[in-house]
């Protein structure tokens, strides 16, 4: 495995670590442990070269939650609860309030 460190690619991001390794005849590469159990963007350029980019997936019934409105919603929500602080709730009063909505 060869190895070169101390140089910027060509988008002028850090290069760490650069290894040389032979694809697998059923067209597998082992990347190693630290990257065991994660998922990876493939990007095949147009001058021929592979690009992984680790990524996060996200199930699409949780779509929702990562909207323009959610993240809004949440941080309108954040700001409210710095002003509202939790009170002690008494169940007995609580009760009565349930009661007399119920027979209201």
């Amino acid at each position: 495995m060869a190895k070169v460190n101390n140089r910027l690619d060509e988008f002028g991001f850090d290069v760490i670590d650069t290894n040389v390794k032979k694809i697998h005849p059923s067209g597998q590469i082992t990347l190693g442990k630290e990257f065991a159990g994660q998922f990876i963007q493939i990007e095949k350029l147009a001058s021929g070269q592979v690009l992984l980019t680790p990524v996060d997936v996200i199930p699409k019934h949780h779509e929702t939650f990562y909207t323009k409105e959610a993240k809004q919603q949440l941080a309108e929500y954040n700001e409210f609860e710095k002003s509202h602080k939790p009170k002690r709730t008494s169940m007995a009063d609580l009760r009565k309030k349930v009661a007399a909505k119920r027979n209201g």
